[in-house]
């Protein structure tokens, strides 16, 4: 059954009481034909047979419809009979699917009512023709394919019963259907090859290039089947031009794409791989362009090889490129120049690419070699030459050479050169990820200045230049190897300059510094050029003598040494008087080992230093039996606080005119177990050489302290201080402690200091000095008049008592001088308002001188010798406060 019919609304009804026979005829169309059709320009012809097969098909009467709409079923011819109610409905009315997407189908109906009248005035033709227009508009539908699928379609025809024979205009009918849709096809194919023309069309012109379609013969004829429009644009040639003549265009790129182009094209066709190229070309007008194409291949069955693609204006790309890579290689360069070293680029091929300006001022001489494209073995042969300074450097520049070459392909190499005039470079050659070489010269003469001269100071004394400690062992060690190789001996001598401290401490430490260096100079100007001198530190030298044969040959030094160095010293336009002690160990003999060669060298200097000063001493084996007994006490000292082996022992300070005791100064005193009482001028020195006299200080302070609180009477304690003790910041908080801790009032202790303490670190003594006052306790200047500057010391600072060293008492009676100075010091200390305590008192003589000259208080043998705390509060006990009772008792004398 039909299941055709027009549109929603619109279904067709035949009046039961008409004769008409109904006939629906399927329509199936290959749409290739029609398209065969079209492109040999038959349209035309089409359509009148369309009109022919109609006019000689239908019969007066007759009405056509033509519809496109799908059929889906099988479609028989419908005949009526008359008398048949249910067979005279020759239609039935069909539910149309998908009728509301065709809307204007309306239009396809043609109705052939009143063709009869037509046919009879001869006008059937032309009213053929009419359909045949009809239909030509309905071409212009949108036809949708995805719709349809297949074409298809159907004419229905309604015959008068005046048709005898149905089966004969069926044939006719269906050729006629099948013409219509051959139409139909062809109509729809057209409008969309031309809608995709024009899409396409619009796309192409949208990009930025020109899209086109090139053919590669299988003969290797090149041709353009289709270029957009817009490649006038690009090219400055239009692509009617092109199509024509493709030479339109390939005759504006450059020489080197020409020549390599049809060769490429034809190779990647055969490879089928994608084109990707980029090109130069100048345009008519003379305007440069660079272009960038990119195509993909498609082989055809005649194996011809279609590219489809896009020629892109890469002109903006391109001089951005351009622009970046000139201000990159401007960047470059500066950064090049820029650099402090010199440098060479060597490319790939071992070819000089750049080099920078700082280059040719280390090899001015290569200015005329240095250029671009020189081979890095010749730049290097050259270089090598140029460094030569000696003939000797010739071999050694050849293996060099051979060397670099060998290992130019390593990433990294580094080396050392010595060039003309002291100048040293180090050049540093690195291999990059694409084997490119830089190679980089650093002026290093600077550094190597400097190393020289970190080596000469860490193996230099910096203040005379000789050689120091370290580079003094070295030298001994050799000396002493060489010696033992040829049968001599090495001699150390030790010198030790007299009373340099006494120097240092009173005229500064510019003064002393002046002098050792004029030391260092006398020194070197009596000795061999085999000779090595060296200072060890302080005022201590050492002389190094190998290749001795006798034992007299040191001595000899050790004569000129003791003649240069006893002249007066012009420092600073002041003279000032000289002298040292020499100290000699022999090798051999005297040590096996520099250290121990040394160490003997010492022992005999302090052995020259204890018989008088200004004089030398071999090294005897008894010395160093002297020294090691020094050790053995130094270390019995550091147990004896522990041991309870240290006293304090006290000497009375008694008034001059009345003899009362109005004070008493705390002295030290060592009870070694086993060996009685050290003399204090054994133990004190080597507490101070040892650094204990610190820790001893403050044990005599504590105890001094605690034991004088407990005295019957309220006198004051006099207590030394060391050197050591006043550079400990903290000694006045101690000093406090241990007034608080003891009870003992600040104004019975008495501090007393040396004159050489106060000119080492004069500020920070002072003020530390200044601080204990604050604290109440009286300071005290020990041994007046035995240093230097004497009276600027009063003068810088308010001392509280000056005491007269012994040696001018002991002198008083012998020397008329001794008694003019004491005159004047106790004057001075009148007038200052100062105390004045004469010490080593021994003599009823000395008392009297001293009481007439006015001294205030005295102390020394006369009166008492040092005391233990027993004896003195004894002493204390049984004094009637009478001077006479005193030296009646004569109790500690």
């Amino acid at each position: 059954m039909a299941t055709s019919t027009f549109s929603a609304g619109n279904k067709v009804k035949i009046d039961k009481n008409s004769t008409e026979k109904a006939l629906v005829l399927p329509l199936h169309i290959d749409p290739i034909c029609l398209l065969q059709m079209v492109e040999r320009g038959n349209t035309t012809e089409a359509l009148d047979l369309v009109a022919d097969s109609l006019k000689g098909g239908l019969g007066h009467g007759a009405r056509v419809i033509v519809s496109l709409l799908p059929t889906t079923a099988d479609i028989e011819p419908i005949y009526s009979r008359e008398g048949n109610e249910r067979d005279t409905r020759y239609l039935r009315d069909i539910d149309f699917s998908g009728a509301e997407e065709w809307e204007e189908l309306h239009r396809l109906r043609i109705n052939m009512t009143g063709a009869q009248p037509l046919a009879n005035s001869g006008r059937g033709a032309p009213f053929l023709r009419a359909i045949a227009a009809g239909l030509k508009e309905a071409f212009r539908i949108d036809v949708r394919s995805e719709t349809l699928g297949a074409a298809q379609g159907s004419i229905l025809a309604f015959l008068p019963d005046s048709v005898d024979k149905v089966e004969r205009v069926a044939p006719l009918m269906r050729a006629a259907g099948q013409t219509v849709e051959l139409l139909v096809s062809l109509r729809r194919l057209m409008r969309r090859a031309s809608e995709s023309d024009t899409r396409f069309a619009e796309l192409a012109s949208t990009l930025p290039g020109v899209v086109y379609q090139r053919v590669v013969s299988p003969e290797g004829q090149i041709r353009y089947s289709y270029i957009s429009d817009n490649a006038f644009e690009l090219f400055g040639v239009t692509a009617e031009a092109i199509l024509t003549d493709p030479e339109a265009l390939f005759a504006h790129y450059g020489k080197e794409y020409r020549e390599t182009f049809r060769q490429k094209l034809i190779q990647a066709s055969k490879d089928m791989i994608l084109w990707d190229v980029e090109a130069t070309i100048q345009r008519p007008d003379g305007e440069v362009r660079y272009t960038h194409a990119i195509a993909r291949p498609r082989r055809e069955l005649d194996g011809s090889v279609v590219w489809t693609g896009v020629i892109l204006d890469a002109t903006r790309i391109k001089l951005a490129e351009m622009a970046a890579a000139e201000a990159e290689t401007r960047t470059r360069e500066a950064i090049v120049e820029s650099l402090s070293q010199g440098m060479l680029l060597f490319d790939q091929d071992d070819r000089l690419v750049l080099h920078n300006s700082h280059f040719i001022k280390l090899y001015p001489q290569l200015a005329e070699v240095a250029q671009k494209g020189v081979s890095y073995h010749d730049l290097l042969r050259y270089e090598l030459a140029s460094d030569l300074t000696r003939d000797a450097g010739i071999i050694a520049g050849t293996s060099e050479l051979r060397d670099r070459l060998a290992r130019h392909g390593e990433s990294h190499l580094f080396y050392e050169r010595e060039l003309a005039g002291e100048r040293h470079l180090l050049i540093n050659e690195y291999r990059t990820p694409d084997n490119a070489t830089v190679v980089l010269y650093t002026d290093i003469t600077e550094l190597k200045q400097r190393e020289r001269k970190i080596e000469h100071l860490a193996h230099h004394d910096a203040l005379t230049g000789l050689p120091n400690r370290v580079l003094f062992h070295e030298r001994l060690a050799e000396a002493m190897d060489r010696a033992r190789k040829r049968g001599d001996e090495v001699a150390v001598i030790c010198l030790d300059l007299d009373r340099f401290k006494a120097v240092n401490d009173t005229l500064g430490h510019h003064f002393g510094d002046a002098l050792l260096q004029e030391v260092a100079k006398r020194i070197r100007s009596v000795l061999g050029e085999n000779d090595t001198a060296c200072r060890l530190g302080g005022d201590e030298f050492a002389v190094i003598c190998p290749h001795l044969t006798d034992p007299e040959q040191a001595t000899s030094i050790a004569w000129r040494l003791l003649d240069v160095l006893a002249q007066p010293h012009l420092i600073k336009g002041q003279a000032v008087m000289g002298g040292t002690s020499i100290g000699i160990a022999i090798s051999g003999r005297d040590g096996l080992q520099p250290d121990m060669l040394l160490k003997n060298a010492d022992l005999a200097l302090y052995r020259a230093k204890s018989d008088g000063r200004g004089t030398f001493r071999f090294f005897e084996q008894e010395m160093d039996l002297k020294a090691q007994a020094r050790r053995m006490m130094e270390l019995a000292l550091r147990m004896a606080i522990a041991r309870n082996e240290m006293e304090v022992h006290y000497q009375p300070l008694v008034d001059s005119k009345t003899s009362q005791i109005m004070g008493a100064e705390a002295l030290l005193r060592w009870n070694m177990a086993g060996q009685g009482y050290i003399s204090p001028s054994e133990f004190v020195p080597l507490a101070e050489d040892s650094g204990l006299i610190s820790e001893i200080g403050r044990w005599v302070l504590a105890k001094a302290c605690a034991e004088a609180v407990r005295w019957d009477k309220d006198i004051r304690i006099a207590v030394n201080l060391s050197p050591a003790q006043l550079r400990n910041s903290d000694f006045v908080d101690f000093v406090r402690e241990t007034l608080e801790r003891t009870g003992l009032a600040p104004r019975r202790l008495e501090l007393e200091v040396t004159e050489g303490m106060l000119l080492q670190n004069t500020e920070a003594n002072t003020r530390m000095l200044l601080e204990l006052k604050q604290l109440g306790v009286r300071i005290s200047m020990d041994d007046f008049g035995t240093g230097y500057s004497s009276l600027g010391n009063l003068r810088s600072f308010p001392f509280d008592k000056i005491k007269i060293d012994k040696s001018f008492i002991s002198d008083l009676t012998t020397r008329p001088e001794s008694a003019a100075i004491i005159r004047a010091i106790l004057t001075l200390g009148r007038s200052l308002g100062m105390t004045t305590t004469a010490e080593g008192v021994e003599t009823r003589d000395q008392l009297a001188y001293l009481r007439a000259e006015g001294c205030m208080e005295v102390q020394g043998f006369y009166f008492a010798k040092a005391l233990s705390n027993d004896q003195f509060q004894q002493l204390l006990k049984s004094q009637s406060g009478a001077a006479s009772n005193l030296r009646k008792k004569s109790l500690w004398s």
